[in-house]
């Protein structure tokens, strides 16, 4: 009995050592291995269990590794992602802040300060096409090179220099990914740190009108992605430029139309009071009477301009009582006085001109009228001067014909 049971016990000893290492698998150990001492039954066991754990580690550590690298994809995705919902907010902050300026000095530099100071570029500049259209002007920039180009007036003929010169001629983005490579870039010595560049073009009505162009220190800055957005950002650019040309050339066209009005109206009051000989009128007491001359100011006279159209054309003066002075609720419904003499008068004026140019048109009328009833020419030269004679209250209206025509 002792024999069989030392000889059962060495037989069961592999059997439980395979049990401890299965436990220890199942436990997460994959490193461990059974012992193999043997090649019946039980050591074939061991091998199988031992290549089973070897697959089964195998297999766990290339999952493992595609987890790692879908990880990565993802954190690289979830990052890509993160920078365009950045950029996209940028130029939506960026719209907004450019159409707000509508006066060229202040819009251009303001563009290209943004631009750099959104995106962390290196360098924005900002080129206009010329009159000729034959070359890209440098119009603003945000760098400290850019300022130096700009205090030069630097310019690119375009289709010739470089890549701002390469899409104002195309119409069509560039982007120089490795600036020492590139062929088409301009080595600008100004722009020493620049080792790649994207420029964009810049459209009003269709029309290229110029090229937004931004430079890294970093090679391989940009990607097609960049380009999709930035070029939201230059048609942005582009409607902020052509509104606030369109601004300028309308405040150019009011001033010279207020000061061509003003000139007018300044001179068809003159005309019209040399006309009516009028000076003024003036009240004391219960009497109103004409002005024959000028009133001259003392002191105590307080006087309110009349205007047309922003043009004095009279005063309103006003003398108060000794122990009387001027209250400012006096003082302003004096002013607004003023003012609706102002309009009241300009009314006045072109009601009498119309009525001037209707009774005028109405003679004109008759007098054509009685002329085309008239079929032989004595008689017709008879009406004409009976008629201007009647209109204008002449003493003598001749007529005469030359008779070499």
């Amino acid at each position: 009995a002792l024999f069989s049971l030392v000889i059962s016990q060495r037989l069961a000893q592999p059997i439980i050592n395979l049990k401890e290492v299965a436990e220890r698998v199942s436990a997460g150990d994959l490193n461990s291995r059974a012992l193999v001492e043997s090649q019946d039954e039980i050591g074939q066991l061991a091998e199988t269990f031992n290549m089973m754990t070897s697959r089964l580690q195998e297999t766990l550590g290339g999952l493992e590794e595609r987890v790692a690298e879908r990880t990565a994809e993802l954190e690289e995705s979830a990052q890509q992602l993160k920078k365009r919902a950045d950029q996209f907010e940028a130029v939506s902050v960026l719209t907004h802040a450019i159409t707000s300026s509508q006066e060229m000095k202040i819009l251009l530099p303001k563009i290209t300060e943004l631009v750099s100071q959104y995106f962390d570029f290196y360098h924005t500049g900002l080129f206009l096409l010329d009159g000729s259209r034959k070359f890209a002007v440098l119009s603003a920039a945000s760098s400290e090179g850019g300022k130096r180009m700009l205090a030069r007036k630097h310019r690119l003929p375009v289709g010739e220099v470089g890549i701002v010169g390469y899409v104002t001629a195309t119409g069509n983005p560039r982007i120089a990914l490795d600036t020492e490579a590139d062929s088409d870039y301009f080595d600008n010595p100004d722009m020493p740190e620049t080792r790649s560049e994207m420029a964009l073009p810049l459209r009003a009505g269709g029309i290229i009108i110029g090229a937004l162009d931004v430079q890294s220190t970093e090679p391989n800055a940009f990607s097609e992605d960049d380009v999709e957005v930035l070029t939201i950002l230059a048609d942005a650019v582009s409607v902020a430029i052509e509104s606030a040309r369109l601004y300028e050339e309308t405040q150019r066209l009011l001033k010279d139309a207020q000061g061509v009005s003003s000139e007018f109206t300044q001179e068809a009051w003159q005309n019209f009071a040399k006309s009516r000989k009028l000076i003024g009128y003036e009240i004391s007491g219960a009497s109103i009477n004409a002005l024959d001359k000028p009133v001259k100011n003392n002191g105590s006279t307080k006087s309110i301009p009349i205007k047309l159209r922003n043009q004095v054309i009279g005063h309103i003066n006003i003398n108060l009582p000794e122990n009387q002075s001027w209250d400012p609720n006096d003082l302003e419904i004096t002013e607004a006085l003023a003012e609706r003499v102002g309009v009241a008068i300009e009314s006045a004026t072109l009601l009498e001109d119309s009525q001037r140019r209707a009774t005028r048109e109405s003679m004109i009328g008759d007098i054509s009228a009685k002329l085309n009833a008239s079929t032989e020419i004595e008689q017709l030269m008879q009406v004409a001067v009976g008629e201007l004679r009647e209109a204008l209250g002449a003493s003598e209206v001749t007529l005469k014909i030359n008779p070499e025509n």
